[in-house]
């Protein structure tokens, strides 16, 4: 067990789960994405705190495809869900600080898809 806080690892389920909710929902409500939005923004937040800078970047570019998005659409999210499926490989895998070049790899990716999204 990586030294990921607790509280990081319970927001990160909450998260997949809230993102769950969102694409299977008939109708996305302001609600719904104020909640991604602050799930992604308290886990950027705790890995700052935490040294995981891996994390809080990977939530930055998340939180960023939101704040640039007036109304999310389905390429939206999948962008979203991609983020927060790495969030959930980095748990998985126990990858600490900023995960050295294959980390700095994942982020450039992910940027090149929050840019496609429209972020």
């Amino acid at each position: 067990m990586s030294n990921l806080p607790d509280q990081l690892r319970k927001d990160l389920l909450s998260l997949r789960r809230a993102i769950d909710s969102v694409v299977a929902a008939p109708t996305v409500e302001q609600a719904m994405i104020d909640r991604v939005y602050a799930l992604l923004h308290n886990s950027k937040v705790q890995g700052e705190e935490h040294n995981f800078s891996l994390v809080s970047n990977i939530c930055s570019l998340a939180c960023g495809i939101l704040q640039r998005t007036r109304s999310p659409d389905d390429g939206t999210w999948r962008a979203v869900k991609a983020h927060v499926d790495a969030l959930t490989i980095i748990v998985e895998h126990d990858v600490s600080g900023d995960g050295g070049s294959l980390g700095q790899r994942m982020v450039e990716e992910l940027r090149g898809l929050a840019k496609a999204a429209g972020a």
